[in-house]
């Protein structure tokens, strides 16, 4: 409960305090007893203050408050994300063992929880949950003052680096699958599409005429879907005006038999499609980031354009999934590796190396790579290792 005088402002008193969890303060008062004087009057009319619980009798406890934000979050967001907001919720009233007045639940109680996070990734999103819901009550449900989670700093970690297939892996991943799987990887290919969006797509929502495709995000902010229009390339077009020919009902462009309506999420088809091509498991988001690189890297689309195409607010958004070293990064590390370090006969060096590699290239397409004897632990040189069914006039 502080009490000071502020040089620097006229030398008038200020006076400052804490109760509930809130910051009071007050200042410009001309003597220290009226400065007192006030902050003692405030402190009395907060504690004469209703109660604000009281304000709102069907929340009083912690669960009632959860209830109440679950309520709207179901509507507002997508299912996945509703689950995962009632998870946390009922974590933290396992690990307390009873309801707590939402009015009485400090910081101490919310760390205590955060503390048995079994990651520092894993505490952080589970901060972010309960700052959510505490943040409802005190702007949506007036019962409290406060977030707890406000003076609960984030955990620092690293984020996990992303898979993103290789050209060769993607090919083989289409290459293992069967019709109907490679209709949906591709569509998700050619349109840059997010997994519900393609999870979503009507018919309604394919213009063969204008040969466009109009994918509804719900990546906003509030969670309204938003309609954004991409064309179709021939490519494309062919797949779904097959799949329309060939269609079994009017509604849904991939159409579960089993079930009857659209699929949920297919969450099984990634790792089969994976284990059937060879290659490393990778899900569905990898696509936009693989696309996307390639799009920026060897078609040199614009980053504007490939916002536009993937749907993204912000730039900085697209930037994340390009994967690329800027020209002028390659650029200026490439100027470290001149001047210092460069052997006076670089240039001849380089010419050699490139030369052995194009005579080595044409001696895999001509003899195959099992032509090759593999090098042993008692090779002596780099001659030991030698063509086994090289042609009379290739020289090793």
């Amino acid at each position: 409960m502080a009490l000071w005088k502020d040089n620097g402002r006229g030398g008038k008193w200020r006076y400052e305090f804490q109760y509930q969890g809130v910051r009071y303060s007050g200042s410009q008062f001309p003597t220290k007893g009226v400065a007192w004087k006030e902050r003692e009057d405030r402190k009395e009319r907060l504690r004469s203050a209703p109660s604000l619980a009281d304000l709102t009798p069907g929340v009083r406890g912690f669960r009632d408050a959860a209830n109440s934000y679950l309520d709207q979050a179901q509507m507002r967001f997508p299912p996945k994300t509703y689950k995962h907001k009632r998870y946390a919720f009922g974590l933290f009233l396992a690990h307390h063992g009873e309801d707590i007045p939402i009015v009485d639940v400090s910081i101490e109680h919310v760390m205590s929880y955060l503390n048995t996070r079994p990651s520092v990734n894993n505490f952080t999103v589970h901060r972010k949950e309960m700052s959510s819901l505490f943040t409802y009550c005190i702007r949506t449900l007036k019962v409290i003052t406060s977030n707890p989670c406000w003076g609960i700093d984030k955990m620092p970690y690293t984020p996990a680096r992303k898979k993103i297939p290789t050209q060769e892996e993607f090919l083989k991943l289409v290459a293992a699958a069967d019709e109907e799987e490679s209709d949906f990887i591709l569509t998700i290919f050619h349109s840059l599409a997010r997994l519900g969006e393609i999870l979503r797509l009507r018919w309604e929502d394919v213009n063969f005429d204008a040969q466009t495709l109009t994918k509804w995000t719900r990546k906003r902010r509030g969670g309204a879907y938003e309609a954004i229009d991409v064309s179709m390339n021939d490519y494309l077009y062919e797949i779904l005006m097959r799949r329309w020919k060939k269609r079994e009902q009017d509604e849904w462009v991939f159409y579960n038999k089993r079930t009857g309506t659209r699929y949920n999420s297919r969450p099984k088809l990634m790792p089969s499609l994976c284990k059937r091509a060879g290659i490393p498991y990778y899900g569905y988001h990898p696509i936009r980031h693989f696309v996307s690189s390639y799009l920026k890297n060897t078609a040199k689309i614009e980053t504007k354009v490939l916002q536009q195409l993937l749907g993204h607010k912000d730039e900085r958004t697209t930037e994340i999934y390009l994967h690329s070293v800027v020209a002028s990064q390659k650029a200026a590390t490439d100027a470290l590796s001149t001047p210092l370090f460069a052997p006076k006969n670089a240039k001849a060096r380089t010419a050699e190396r490139g030369c052995c590699q194009n005579q080595h290239k044409l001696l895999i397409l001509l003899v195959g790579a099992a032509g090759f004897e593999p090098a042993t632990s008692c090779s002596q040189s780099r001659r030991a290792t030698k063509l086994r069914y090289a042609p009379n006039d290739c020289k090793v």
